[in-house]
């Protein structure tokens, strides 16, 4: 059996652990595009707020060998023929095609950063390798480098208000630099809070010095060489930094173009993680994801579901019997000091997908007020109205907003309802927590909306 695994990151390491496992026999084969093993990406935020030195920490060496993995790179997938089951790849050093055989293929491509189009000059700037004050925060180089421009005083715009951007803005504020947040929609994190919700993290945003501007769409960068300002809704803002947080594309063109079912999602995959190729198996972000909830595709770019699912496909194609049915998309991002959590829909989003949402939030502590290291957390929890089950929690606050959100995925993948969370067990400490938790007084006040 040869599984060539094309992709090294959290997908692509899982799949590699949960072949080897399942079949001791197999002949791994890694093609990765990178000059080293894995970029733990998500902490490039805290690279630049200087948590994470020298910024090398975040690239991992995983002995591969000792999983009895072959690793060629870097070496780019550029072609897939399904039908002889042979996959192309390119030698980033030489230039070099390499072809070689399959018994089953794992897509584990990633995402690339999305650089929105028709604004002008920010792909020329972005582009500029020598002195870039242009950052698509992509790389432990894009870290370094904002990190060492971002000076006391310097003045910089994050373009996009998600949660890299958000920790961004937070990190380069803590550098003392002069920070705009500009976010296209009504309110920061709008893919995983509710305008209500969101209410904390603007607040939190206004105490630390962030000019946070909402319905704000980046038109224009101008500057020769580096950046000099950006046009906003018309108007001209200076700025020596521009760091980019837009989101990111699903890598399908290699999987497309051999005729892979693909949607704006991702792959098409079913829940042993198969494509509609025969032998091709797609996990992490190049890879569609599905609500845990009701199946329906979500937009969820998260190394805990490229984690799973690409165990799921190791498995598989090593000839296991696995399968992943979803995610609830939880989801944490620390942002200076508090903490911003999600899973499930927002009530936005249920109303969207088809549901009568009621839910119940309240501004509470993680402690009793009467304990001196009580901090604030807001909580909210969405149900169905009709079934009473549970399909979404938020949480803001300086702590304790992570765990609750936990809590409340793992009672969404349980599918219990409002009634069996407002009656759950939490564990209770006067230094840690309440009698009756927030959480469950949360679900209370949904119920007594029906």
């Amino acid at each position: 059996m040869r599984i060539v695994i094309a992709g090294l990151g959290a997908a692509g390491l899982a799949a590699v652990m949960a072949a080897r496992r399942a079949d001791p026999d197999a002949e791994i084969l890694v093609i990765d595009n990178k000059p080293f093993d894995l970029l733990h990406t998500c902490g490039l935020p805290f690279a630049v707020q200087g948590d994470i030195a020298p910024v090398d920490r975040l690239k991992a060496h995983l002995q591969l060998e000792r999983m009895r993995a072959e690793l060629v790179r870097p070496c780019r997938v550029t072609e897939i023929d399904a039908k002889r089951q042979i996959v192309t790849s390119v030698s980033l050093d030489t230039g070099r095609e390499i072809s070689g055989p399959y018994d089953k293929l794992i897509l584990c491509l990633g995402a690339r950063p999305r650089v929105p189009a028709g604004i002008e000059g920010l792909a020329r700037l972005l582009a500029l390798a020598a002195d870039p004050t242009a950052f698509c925060m992509a790389s432990a180089e894009d870290a370094q480098n904002l990190r060492g421009r971002a000076l006391p005083g310097v003045r910089a715009v994050v373009a996009g208000a998600g949660p890299v951007g958000l920790e961004i803005a937070a990190a380069l504020r803590r550098l003392e630099c002069r920070v705009t947040l500009l976010e296209q929609m009504e309110h920061p994190l709008p893919a995983a809070l509710d305008w209500d919700m969101a209410r904390p993290v603007n607040a939190y945003l206004a105490e630390i010095g962030v000019d946070l501007r909402c319905g704000a769409a980046l038109e224009r960068v101008m500057g020769a060489d580096r950046v000099e300002s950006v046009m906003v809704n018309g108007e001209i803002l200076d700025t020596e930094l521009l760091a980019l947080a837009a989101g990111c594309e699903p890598r399908t063109d290699a999987a497309r173009a051999a005729g892979a079912q693909v949607d704006d999602h991702g792959i098409v995959v079913n829940q042993r993680m198969e494509t509609s190729l025969p032998n091709v198996y797609a996990a992490g972000d190049c890879a569609r994801a599905v609500s845990l909830i009701d199946g329906r595709p979500i937009h969820a770019r998260l190394a805990s579901i490229a984690w799973a699912q690409g165990a799921a496909a190791g498995a598989n194609a090593a000839g296991a019997d696995e399968s992943y049915p979803g995610a609830t998309g939880a989801f944490v991002s620390r942002i200076g000091d508090i903490e911003a959590s999600s899973a499930g829909y927002t009530a936005a989003q249920a109303v969207d997908a088809g549901y009568e949402p009621v839910s119940g939030r309240l501004a509470d502590t993680t402690a009793p007020v009467w304990h001196p290291g009580a901090l604030p957390v807001s909580v909210k929890v969405v149900a169905c109205a009709r079934t009473r089950r549970v399909i979404g929690a938020q949480a803001v606050g300086q702590a304790g907003a992570m765990w609750r959100v936990n809590v409340a995925s793992a009672a969404m993948a349980a599918g219990m309802t409002l009634e069996q969370l407002a009656r759950l067990e939490f564990a209770y400490c006067p230094a840690l927590s309440h009698t009756d938790d927030p959480l469950a007084r949360a679900a209370r006040q949904a119920l007594r909306k029906l």
